[in-house]
């Protein structure tokens, strides 16, 4: 049998990251300040077993230096063959059909029609056991038992680990079983740290390795998918088929669309923006998620991608996200403000009518600084001086006349302010502005992390 062509998907790396992910937030109690207050820090998670050369580095080779404590160092100790119970005939094919949506060239965006028509054939994955030991180094027993405890409740004894969101990926679901603890490993290298004390943890993750999809097209094969689930952020995913570049396929569960209102309520469109089904009913959120599983308050998050281009996603706007209590086609939303853009122009006051509204008369009397965003075109008169301004454009009074401080016409640059006046964020499409985040997302504009 010939060997395959050249494949990697990182695979192992992502199971490893995953895994630095689950031991990213414990906390530990260091003490209650002067007020009552309690203080706590996060333990830090490195990759990567004691070296004694490594850590005579990292305290420039002085002993009267130690290595930060605590924290975690994870690490991937042992990988072998499954048991036989877990494999099967590697000559097995689990074939699907997968239908894209048009995508308009001369648009550039994806249609409500139908595209081409793909038979996706999955390979018999692989499996594997990965042998990752975590080492937990403390400098005092309080903060042993204090993590330990956190760590051991998450583990009972095992728990799921998701390493991909792709629906045409039947391994993105892999078993973290908790094998072992040693209290105080001793067989971990201190270097000239006699200090520090090791609790470690022995994991074993059943996992799988697999090998590249056949994606067949009008009964010809074109094309080799190396990867058939989105690769984490982290993760390299760089790969040559016969020096063409990998294909992705975007589906979205029924071809839904999204609103989002007042920056912190999500509603559940039909296909065509429609509120309600053939039968009237409002599409409902916990129908759309139960073959994938279920929101949890506090972790399951939205990423809303505003860009055209969908396979952009390091611009994305994420929040929380929740089950409404009451209303089936709506979950209650909550924006990481981090990954909202930032603003590019300094805040203005409204959208004014500049014919309707003038300073004294509906708005108030011009002072320095007033800026505003025009409805419609305006010329001089008696209430804006010598101002010439189109729609759209950003007037800004400087203590002595109003001038044109944003002209949308000659800007070509993508373009952020806040209006005071709605605590809106509005960005410039077109020559026109409208809210940055309240809007409608198309299928493949919003991924939902569970």
């Amino acid at each position: 049998m010939a060997a395959l062509p050249y494949f990697y998907d990182a695979q192992l790396r992502r199971i490893l990251v995953q895994m630095i992910r689950i031991f990213s937030g414990f906390r530990y109690l260091t003490g209650v300040d002067s007020t009552g207050n309690r203080n706590y820090e996060t333990v830090p998670v490195v990759y990567g077993d004691g070296d004694t050369q490594a850590q005579q580095l990292l305290i420039n080779n002085s002993e009267n230096t130690q290595l930060s404590v605590p924290r975690f160092a994870v690490y991937i100790q042992n990988v072998k063959p499954a048991a036989l119970s877990r494999g099967s005939w590697r000559g097995n094919i689990d074939e699907l059909v997968v239908t894209e949506r048009h995508f308009d060239v001369n648009t550039n965006q994806y249609t409500d029609e139908i595209g081409d028509t793909f038979r996706v054939q999955r390979l018999q994955p692989t499996p594997l056991d990965i042998n990752i030991k975590v080492d937990l180094w403390t400098s005092n027993t309080d903060q042993k038992f204090q993590i330990f405890e956190q760590v051991y409740t998450l583990f009972n004894p095992d728990l799921i680990l998701q390493t991909t969101s792709s629906p045409l990926d039947w391994t993105a679901l892999q078993r973290v079983m908790l094998d072992d603890i040693n209290w105080e490993d001793n067989g971990v290298n201190r270097g000239t740290d006699e200090t520090s004390d090791v609790l470690s943890f022995n994991f074993t993750v059943e996992s799988y390795i697999n090998p590249p999809a056949r994606v067949k097209k009008a009964k010809l094969i074109e094309t080799i998918i190396q990867n058939i689930g989105d690769a984490l952020e982290e993760c390299d995913n760089s790969a040559n088929w016969d020096g063409a570049a990998p294909t992705q396929e975007v589906v979205t569960p029924n071809e839904a669309y999204i609103q989002v209102l007042n920056n912190n309520q999500i509603i559940l469109l039909g296909p065509n923006k429609n509120v309600t089904d053939e039968n009237g009913n409002v599409y409902s959120w916990q129908h759309l998620l139960d073959d994938y599983g279920q929101l949890t308050p506090g972790v399951s998050t939205i990423r809303l991608r505003w860009v055209s281009d969908i396979t952009d996603d390091t611009q994305d706007i994420i929040g929380y996200i929740t089950l409404d209590a009451n209303v089936d086609n709506i979950v209650d939303f909550q924006v990481q403000s981090a990954t909202v853009p930032l603003s590019t122009q300094i805040p203005v006051m409204g959208v004014i009518n500049p014919h309707i509204e003038t300073p004294g008369n509906n708005l108030p009397a011009a002072t320095a600084g007033q800026r505003y965003i025009l409805s419609t075109a305006i010329g001089p008169c008696d209430a804006w001086g010598n101002l010439t301004a189109n729609a759209q454009d950003i007037v800004q009074y400087d203590g002595s006349e109003w001038t044109v401080a944003l002209s949308v016409a000659s800007d070509t640059t993508m373009e952020f302010v806040q209006d005071t006046s709605t605590n809106q964020l509005l960005k410039l499409v077109n020559g026109e502005w409208i809210d940055a985040i309240n809007a409608y997302y198309a299928p493949g504009y919003f991924r939902i992390n569970l």
